[in-house]
């Protein structure tokens, strides 16, 4: 196809859908708690802007976003709450639930709850030392106020109480199914686990205090017939698993609300996560996450995105649903859904030594054939809607500054004469342009969404007759082309979404 004529149907195409995109003006979009970096530089400035600048979710970011410190010491039930009884109708707990969240309507049977004994005490599942305790040993275990005489599985509710003193319980390799129901770690707890292809069940709610921590080898799953939470009261902590696995039956859902982090990838299938009010869902490094079958929802200031950009592969296999708000639970901010930039691709690389390398292009996103890229917004002035745009320096990044893995690997300023290849390179690979590609299949529907900060020929629908349906759709100003540019035809891709 003629790209020149393609682009010239495009112009009529975008100017219908987006009803005047620049029309949004400075005003609303100074209003945006998101505020990427310019075009072009190469060191770009700390993504959060000035104070006057945020929005709710900004403003609580550097404590944590749905439960700020602050709240915490407000809260006189804070370490009473756990898992097991949340405590709903305490709001000093729950100021970001609004009452129609699934998970609400949940009416869970009276099952076992094993407690920690000694908190403060390290738990091990073997080689133990001085001062240590076995997570196999039930004795180890408090059940209605003495030792266990069973082990748990999935209806087995599990709590590490709070401590003066951290300590670890570590399931880790331990020979015994790791399988929960709701999971509740208290104050400067830590609860690990999982191993190589073990990992870790959860069948209920899981709530994290701040000062607690949780982590896993392998894949936690989320299971079971019900709507649950998964609370992390952390901000800017570590990976909460290698893997997040979810895979509820009957379309249930899993609600996060607060700080959730992945080592590597994740998968949704077949049912809903929703990140629920200023929550934030990071998947790890170059991993290659999917949805297949299930939807990924945003709400009202919530953020999604890898805390590391993911310079060369595809960030996420869309054969499901991505949306902001729900219809019940509409939007009323600005939701993002920040994506890895490919500045890489579709160019060449000339060392000092005159040797060219050229590099695969590679799409930021691939929602294929079925699946829906939506916000369900509030009527009126007062309402949001999903932004897809790119990830500055700070933007979802839990690891320092995002760099390009493997290309940069043990670089270090003060040592870069040591690494001469990698330091060449990466000066290179700098100062391209950070632009997004999204490859939209036919049979997609999208509306009322905003992409930013894509490149020129970066967004590829199947054909401009499938992009006619589009609706609400707009353009944010860090794009690195005009909306008319943005467009190109949707090539062929390879498994890896390569082109």
């Amino acid at each position: 196809m003629d790209r020149s004529r393609f682009r010239s149907c495009w112009f009529c195409i975008v100017v219908l859908v987006t009803c005047g995109v620049h029309a949004l003006g400075a005003a609303e979009q100074a209003k945006s708690p998101w505020n990427p970096w310019p075009v072009g530089e190469s060191q770009p400035p700390n993504f959060w802007p000035a104070e006057d600048d945020l929005g709710p979710m900004m403003q609580s970011r550097r404590e944590n976003r749905a439960f700020p410190a602050s709240a915490v010491k407000s809260a006189a039930n804070y370490d009473q709450a756990t898992a097991t009884d949340p405590l709903f109708k305490d709001k000093g707990l729950w100021p970001m639930v609004g009452g129609k969240e699934f998970f609400l309507a949940e009416s869970w049977p009276k099952s076992r709850t094993l407690v920690w004994a000694k908190p403060g005490v390290h738990g091990v599942p073997k080689s133990r030392k001085a001062g240590e305790l076995g997570v196999t040993d039930l004795a180890n275990w408090i059940e209605n106020g003495k030792p266990a005489t069973l082990p748990w599985d999935e209806d087995t509710d599990l709590i590490l109480p709070p401590a003066d003193q951290a300590y670890d319980v570590s399931f880790r390799d331990c020979g015994i199914r790791q399988a929960f129901r709701h999971i509740t770690v208290g104050r400067n707890a830590a609860l690990n686990g999982g191993g190589d292809g073990t990992g870790r069940q959860i069948w209920g709610n899981v709530w994290i205090k701040r000062g607690g921590s949780i982590g896993s080898q392998g894949a936690t799953a989320f299971l079971g017939k019900r709507h649950t939470f998964y609370r992390n009261d952390n901000d800017d902590h570590g990976a909460d698993s290698q893997y997040f696995n979810f895979g509820k039956p009957d379309n249930r859902s899993v609600e996060i609300i607060g700080n959730a982090a992945t080592g590597d990838e994740f998968q949704i299938i077949g049912c809903t996560v929703i990140l629920g009010q200023d929550s934030r869902l990071c998947p790890g490094r170059d991993s290659t996450p999917a949805i297949k079958g299930g939807t990924m929802v945003l709400m009202d200031g919530a953020y999604f995105g890898n805390w590391i950009n993911n310079f060369q592969q595809l960030d996420l296999t869309v054969q499901g649903n991505v949306w902001g708000g729900l219809p019940e639970r509409p939007l009323t901010r600005n939701c993002v859904w920040a994506v890895a930039y490919k500045n890489h691709t579709q160019a060449s690389f000339t060392n000092k030594q005159s040797v060219t390398t050229k590099y695969t292009r590679v799409v930021s996103i691939w929602l294929q054939p079925g699946s829906s890229l939506k916000s369900h917004s509030a009527a009126g002035k007062k309402s949001g809607h999903l932004v897809v745009t790119s990830m500055g320096e700070q933007v979802g990044n839990l690891a320092g500054r995002a760099l390009p893995g493997d290309w940069t690997y043990g670089f270090e300023k003060e040592k870069g004469d040591q690494y001469p290849d990698r330091l060449e390179r990466y000066t290179w690979f700098d100062k391209l342009p950070r632009g997004l590609d999204i490859a939209i299949e036919a049979g997609v529907t999208v509306s009322n969404v905003e992409f930013d900060h894509f490149r020129k020929g970066g967004l590829l629908p199947a054909d401009p007759a499938s992009a006619k349906a589009w609706t609400g759709v707009t353009f944010g100003k860090h794009n690195l082309a005009k909306p008319e540019e943005l467009p190109a035809p949707l090539p062929k891709l390879g498994n890896n979404g390569s082109y």
